[in-house]
């Protein structure tokens, strides 16, 4: 996009949205206006786009959990757009769904866009050494103990690896889903309250995801249930709001049990954060009752119950 040096042009992000949809639009009433690429259903260019997505879905847990749903829409959606070709423009099934599924590995190339620079990391660059890698790697698939064991006897790093440009969280984040593999990383001498390059910690990421035991237990190895978010590093990423809390992502994403549970270990519930976005630009701070209005994973009535039951209205 030029200029700006690594921000690019302050008009990047919108020129991507114009492509995703562009691509959208063409994929669905002139597919054949790449003709060449739906004749190469295994070509270089798509596939390394797929194997790129793939790549950043390794980098850590939020991106795994992002993949597995992208993953599951996208074989969802495979045999409706194939339906569509076949009804639209007469195909044969087999060739409906060859189309579709170029279409959508050229949409997943138009998501992907720059993401190499980020996810690609953990696995190709060199400034990570192998043994840290592989030890993220095997504890994100949840591998036995008996293997991460073996690996942290040589010696890996398990703490934050890199800065903002290139970051491999604590190994410690890459264990979450599985709560034998937490308790073996606490055993081994993981840092429970180790934030990553802006302060988010371990019981922050199990509260996000509503991973009740493995919160429990970061809890009883002393995670700090106020610990904080904080801004990044001066340059070009923002981040709308900071000072985010556990509890608060608890309020967005989980359930009533994680927040009590959270309360119950001293969360502060009065708690509110900050704007940092573009230095400030009048938007309010949020607490609880904002971040709980947020939740779409529990009902009106389940939230107003947790509203009355911590006397959460502003």
């Amino acid at each position: 996009m030029g200029g700006g040096g690594n921000c690019g042009t302050s008009r990047a992000g919108t020129w991507h949205v114009i492509e995703f949809w562009d691509t959208v639009w063409t994929r669905l009433y002139r597919p054949w206006a790449q003709l060449d690429a739906m004749r190469s259903q295994d070509g270089a260019g798509l596939t390394a786009e797929d194997g790129i997505l793939r790549l950043w879905a390794n980098s850590g847990i939020w991106e795994r959990r992002t993949y597995r749903r992208y993953s599951a829409a996208r074989e969802q959606v495979l045999p409706e757009l194939s339906t569509w070709y076949e009804e639209r423009f007469g195909l044969s099934e087999e060739d409906a769904r060859g189309w579709a599924n170029i279409a959508l590995l050229e949409l997943t190339a138009a998501l992907t866009a720059g993401a190499y620079a980020y996810g690609a990391y953990l696995e190709t660059n060199s400034a990570f050494d192998r043994k840290s890698v592989e030890l993220r790697l095997r504890l994100l698939d949840g591998e036995p103990a008996s293997d991460i064991a073996r690996l942290l006897s040589e010696a890996p790093n398990i703490n934050l690896i890199g800065n903002r440009f290139a970051v491999a969280e604590p190994a410690l984040f890459y264990a979450l889903e599985h709560a034998r593999l937490v308790k073996l990383l606490l055993a081994q001498g993981a840092d429970v309250n180790e934030g990553n390059h802006f302060g988010k910690t371990a019981l922050m990421y199990a509260a996000q995801f509503n991973l009740l035991e493995t919160a429990r237990l970061l809890l009883q190895a002393g995670a700090n249930p106020n610990a904080r978010t904080t801004a990044l590093p001066r340059g070009c990423s923002r981040f709308k709001w900071v000072g985010r809390t556990a509890l608060m992502y608890a309020a967005e994403n989980a359930d009533e049990a994680m927040m009590a549970l959270l309360i119950e270990s001293g969360a502060d519930t009065a708690a509110r954060d900050v704007t940092d976005y573009l230095d400030g630009d009048g938007r309010p701070d949020r607490g609880l009752p904002e971040y709980l209005a947020l939740n779409d994973d529990i009902t009106e009535a389940q939230k107003q119950r947790i509203t009355d039951r911590w006397g959460l209205a502003r």
